[in-house]
C-alpha cells in the first residue's frame, strides 16, 4: 500500500469533496462515501459541516486536510477492511479520531481511498501534524504488516535511522503542471539526463564541463574559503538546482567517483567558472533593479538603444538565441521517399488546462502524481520520445554502414554566441595535452542526450571513423547527379546520406596498409575524388562527416535533418586497386628519386666535402624533434611540430621543405588535428613570423656543421 501523493492542505472543502465524489471527470457515482466522524452523506452536506467548526478558528488559512492511500496491483480490498485500515491510519498518524471531523471516500478504481479531514478540532484546537509526511511512510509500513497487505517498497534507512536519498529525485508537482501546461520536458530530468551521458567514460573534471556547456547546461561550482570542492549547482533555461535537488548520484561524493578530478590540476578551472558565475547573477540582479525602477516611474521596459538604456539589443531576450520549436525541430524515423524536416505531431491531442477547482489547485492536484507523470508522457513525453528513438535508430544504420571500432564526436558552433566560437571535440580537454576519448558505438549512443541538446543549442554534430585498418573516404557536398555518376564509374560506397536539400556525402570504405605514408597516399586518392564528384577542398581522408538524425544549423539549409539514403556492406574494389596502384607509383619514383638523389649526393660530396647533403622531410623532422623530446614527460606535439619549423627555417629550408617536414613526420597528425592541411600552414606561418627570413626554393645555403 502506499499513499498516492503527499500530505496535503487547503483552504476550502468543497472542490475536494466533489473531487472525491465524482472523480477526474466528474462522473457522478465515482467515489463512494465509506464512513468517518460526520453526519452528512453528500459533498455539499459534508461541506458545511466542515465549514461550520472551521469558522470557529478564522486564524487557520488552511483547516483542509487530505491523505490518500492506495492498494498496489492485483491487490482489492473489501470495505470493512478498509474502514479499520482508515480508522487505524488515523489514530497512527495522532488524530484524535473522536474529537475531530473526518471522513473517506473509495474510488474502485485503481483501489484507493481519499481521507479528508478538519485540522480545526471540535474543541477548537488545532492538529498540527508535524514532519506528516514523514510520517506516513513509516505509518503504511506498519498498516501492510498489521493488516496482512502487500509489503511495498518504501523508504530506505541507514544504520544511524536517517533516511537514504533516492539516486535521482522525480519533478515536483509544480514542475509536472508546467510540463503539463507546455508540453516540454522538466529542466529536473533533463539535468538527470544530460549529465548522467557528459560523465562517461569517467572524463576530466575540464571534459565534464565542456561537454555540459555544449549541451547549454551551466555547472556552477561550490568551492569552500580552504579552496575545497563541495560540489555543482547546475542551471539550465534560467532555473537551477543543486546537486542535492537532483537526487543523490549528482551530489559531489556521487559525481567525484565518476571524474577524473585532480585538485591542484582543476582549481583554476572551477574557480574562473565560479567568479563568472556569480558575476552573471550580479549583473541580472542588476538588470532588474533597472526595470522595476524604470517601470515605476513610468518609463516602461527599456528600448533598444535608447538613451541611458542597456544598449542597443543588449537585453537578456537579445543576448540568449530562442530556438522556436518548428525552427529547430524533431526527427521522425524516415525512409528514402520520405519527406525530412520537423516532425508534425498528427492527430495529437493538445494540452488543455485541467482548471482549478475550489479548494483543489491545478491539474496535479487533481489528477495526483503518478496521473500527471502518465499524462506527461502522453502530452509531453512523445515528441522528444519519437526524437531519441528516430536519432537512435538514425545512428545504428549509420554504424551498421561504417563499422569502425571508436568514432570521434566533434561539435562545430553555427551560433558563436557572445562572439565565441565553441566548437570542439566532445572527448577532449582543452588543456593543453589533454587526454583525447573515443567512443565506441554503445558509447555514442551514451552521448545522446548531450548530442541531441547541443544540436538544439546551435551545433552541427560530426563523427571521425578511428580505425587502424581502413580507410573511410568522404566525397562532401554530391549532388544527387554526382552521386549517380561515382557509382556508374564503379565506386562503392558503404554510406550515401543527405544532409541539406540536393546535398549528399558518400564514405567509401577500403583497406589500408601499415606504411609510414599510407595516409599520405589515401589524402591523394581523396583529393582526385572530391575534385570529380564533390568538394574540391577537401584533401585529408581523416575527416569528420555529419552524425544521422542531427539537424544541419549551417545557414540556409532549413534545420534539415541528416538522413542515410544508402548502406552498403563491404569494401569497394575499385578504391583499393586505385590506392594499390598510388603505392607502387610512389614505390617507383621512390626508388627512382633515392637513386638521382644517391648520385647527386655523391657529386656534391666530391664538390664539396665539407657540407652535408639535404635529408629527406621526415628525417630531418625526426632529427629535430629529438632536442624537444629528449626529456621524455607527456609530449605536446603541436609544440614540437613549431619547434622543428623554427628550427629549419633557421637552417635554410623552404616553406615548402617545412610543411612536407610537418606532414610526413610528425605523429597520428591526421588523428590529433581536425583539419590537418589547415594546420600544417597555420604552424609554418607562425615559425615564419617567429624566425623572420625565409630562404627561397632553389637558393643555396649552408648547412651548419654538426655540433
Amino acid at each position: 500500500m502506499k499513499g498516492m501523493r503527499k500530505i496535503s492542505r487547503g483552504k476550502g472543502f468543497s472542490g475536494l469533496l466533489n473531487y472525491a465524489a465524482t472523480g477526474e471527470n466528474n462522473e457522478h457515482g465515482h467515489g463512494r462515501l465509506l464512513g468517518g466522524t460526520m453526519a452528512g452523506t453528500t459533498p455539499q452536506a459534508l461541506a458545511r459541516e466542515f465549514k461550520s467548526i472551521a469558522l470557529t478558528r478564522p486564524d487557520i488559512e488552511k483547516p483542509v486536510w487530505h491523505s490518500s492511500l492506495r492498494m498496489p496491483k492485483n491487490q482489492d480490498v473489501d470495505d470493512e477492511t478498509w474502514g479499520r485500515i482508515a480508522v487505524r491510519y488515523m489514530e497512527l498518524m495522532e488524530w484524535p479520531v473522536d474529537q475531530s471531523q473526518w471522513c473517506y471516500w473509495k474510488h474502485d478504481e485503481d483501489e484507493h481511498i481519499h481521507v479528508i479531514g478538519n485540522r480545526v478540532l471540535l474543541n477548537g484546537k488545532v492538529y498540527l501534524g508535524q514532519n506528516e509526511n514523514l510520517k506516513n511512510t513509516r505509518v503504511i509500513a506498519q498498516l501492510e504488516r498489521e493488516f496482512g497487505l502487500t509489503i511495498t517498497k518504501g523508504v530506505e534507512y541507514d544504520d544511524q535511522g536517517k533516511i537514504v536519498m533516492p539516486e535521482t529525485k522525480q519533478p515536483k508537482k509544480s514542475e509536472l503542471e508546467k510540463a503539463l501546461r507546455t508540453g516540454d520536458k522538466p529542466p529536473r530530468l533533463v539535468l538527470q539526463e544530460v549529465i548522467t551521458a557528459a560523465l562517461a567514460d569517467r572524463p576530466t573534471t575540464t571534459a565534464f564541463l565542456e561537454r555540459l556547456d555544449a549541451a547549454g547546461v551551466e555547472a556552477i561550482p561550490n568551492i569552500a574559503s580552504t579552496g575545497r570542492m563541495n560540489g555543482f549547482a547546475f542551471r539550465l533555461d534560467g532555473v537551477k538546482f543543486s546537486g542535492s535537488e537532483l537526487g543523490a548520484a549528482f551530489k559531489w561524493a556521487a559525481l567525484q567517483k565518476g571524474l577524473d578530478y585532480d585538485q591542484t590540476r582543476d582549481s583554476a578551472e572551477l574557480t574562473r567558472r565560479r567568479e563568472a558565475a556569480a558575476g552573471s547573477e550580479v549583473d541580472a540582479g542588476a538588470a532588474a533593479r533597472i526595470d522595476q525602477v524604470t517601470r515605476a516611474t513610468g518609463g516602461g521596459a527599456p528600448t533598444a538603444g535608447a538613451s541611458g538604456g542597456i544598449g542597443a539589443g543588449d537585453t537578456a531576450a537579445s543576448r540568449r538565441i530562442e530556438q522556436h520549436p518548428a525552427d529547430v525541430g524533431e526527427l521522425r524515423p524516415t525512409t528514402e521517399n520520405h519527406r525530412v524536416g520537423p516532425a508534425q505531431d498528427d492527430g495529437q491531442e493538445g494540452v488543455t488546462d485541467v482548471g482549478r477547482a475550489e479548494g483543489l489547485g491545478s491539474g496535479v492536484q487533481k489528477i495526483g502524481v503518478d496521473g500527471a507523470a502518465k499524462r506527461l508522457a502522453k502530452i509531453g513525453g512523445p515528441a522528444e520520445e519519437r526524437d531519441v528513438t528516430a536519432k537512435r535508430a538514425a545512428w545504428r544504420q549509420q554504424h551498421a554502414a561504417l563499422g569502425a571500432p571508436q568514432y570521434r564526436l566533434t561539435l562545430k558552433d553555427r551560433v558563436a554566441r557572445d562572439g565565441q566560437d565553441r566548437s570542439h571535440n566532445l572527448g577532449k580537454s582543452k588543456v593543453a595535452g589533454g587526454h583525447e576519448t573515443f567512443y565506441d558505438a554503445a558509447q555514442v549512443e551514451a552521448q545522446l542526450p548531450i548530442l541531441r541538446r547541443s544540436n538544439k543549442q546551435g551545433f552541427d554534430v560530426y563523427i571521425t571513423p578511428i580505425d587502424p585498418t581502413y580507410h573511410y573516404i568522404l566525397v562532401d557536398d554530391m549532388t544527387a547527379e554526382a552521386v549517380g555518376k561515382m557509382k556508374a564509374d564503379g565506386y562503392k560506397p558503404c554510406l550515401i546520406q543527405q544532409s541539406s536539400e540536393n546535398n549528399f556525402q558518400a564514405v567509401i570504405k577500403a583497406r589500408r596498409e601499415g606504411r609510414k605514408d599510407e595516409q599520405s597516399i589515401a589524402n591523394k586518392l581523396v583529393v582526385d575524388l572530391n575534385k570529380k564528384y564533390g568538394d574540391p577542398k577537401i584533401s585529408a581522408v581523416i575527416r569528420p562527416f555529419r552524425m544521422a538524425g542531427f539537424s544541419n544549423k549551417k545557414p540556409g539549409r532549413k534545420n534539415m535533418f541528416t538522413v542515410v539514403k544508402e548502406i552498403v556492406t563491404g569494401l569497394c574494389d575499385k578504391t583499393m586497386e586505385l590506392l594499390s596502384s598510388l603505392r607502387r607509383k610512389i614505390d617507383s619514383d621512390a626508388a627512382i628519386q633515392a637513386a638521382e638523389a644517391l648520385k647527386a649526393e655523391r657529386i656534391e660530396r666530391v664538390a664539396t666535402p665539407a657540407k652535408h647533403a639535404r635529408y629527406g622531410p621526415a628525417r630531418e623532422y625526426h632529427q629535430q624533434a629529438h632536442w624537444f623530446t629528449k626529456n621524455g614527460g607527456v609530449i605536446d606535439w603541436s609544440r614540437v611540430d613549431y619547434g622543428v619549423a623554427c628550427e629549419m627555417l633557421k637552417r635554410g629550408f623552404d616553406r615548402d621543405d617545412v610543411a612536407d617536414a610537418i606532414r610526413e613526420g610528425s605523429p597520428a597528425l591526421g588523428e590529433r588535428k581536425y583539419d590537418p592541411e589547415v594546420y600544417v600552414k597555420r604552424t609554418v606561418d607562425a615559425a615564419v613570423k617567429q624566425v623572420g627570413v625565409v630562404p627561397k626554393k632553389g637558393s643555396s645555403f649552408d648547412i651548419p656543421k654538426p655540433d
